[in-house]
């Protein structure tokens, strides 16, 4: 893989699994312990929301999109640096963490949900429409 540092793709304790159909990465999000999204410019970033669907909460900087999403301490973990991110990592590995924060996660991923976004548009839409708006 080209964006890869050959040092990760060869380290012994990393599997790289490469590309993952939808099935095989559900189920390689819902039977992770958490997921781990080391990424510090992203607008968005479905990564962690994706995990969060399945029931696993992330663990990732506290920058940009996922910290809109991701609620520290509850959905996942959200740091401030380099440093950080991978005591938390060693943190969570050795003593893991409340079962409870699965069932959280689905709570919070759901109302990105397409079906809610669309209903929350049609209420903005709706206000500066003075109620002329509708789906049909």
């Amino acid at each position: 893989m080209k964006f890869l540092d050959k040092e990760v793709i060869e380290h012994p304790n990393i599997e790289f699994l490469g590309r993952l159909s939808s099935s095989e990465l559900v189920d390689a999000y819902s039977n992770a312990l958490f997921t781990l999204f080391p990424f510090t410019h992203e607008p968005f970033g479905y990564v962690p929301l994706e995990s969060m669907a399945c029931g696993t909460p992330a663990l990732t900087y506290n920058f940009q999109g996922p910290s809109e999403y991701v609620i520290d301490g509850h959905t996942g973990w959200l740091t401030r640096s380099d440093n950080e991110l991978v005591q938390k990592g060693a943190e969570l590995w050795k003593n893991g963490y409340t079962p409870s924060m699965r069932s959280a996660c689905v709570k919070e991923a759901i109302k990105y949900d397409t079906k809610f976004y669309i209903k929350k548009w049609l209420k903005v839409l709706d206000g500066l429409c003075g109620g002329r708006v509708s789906l049909q």
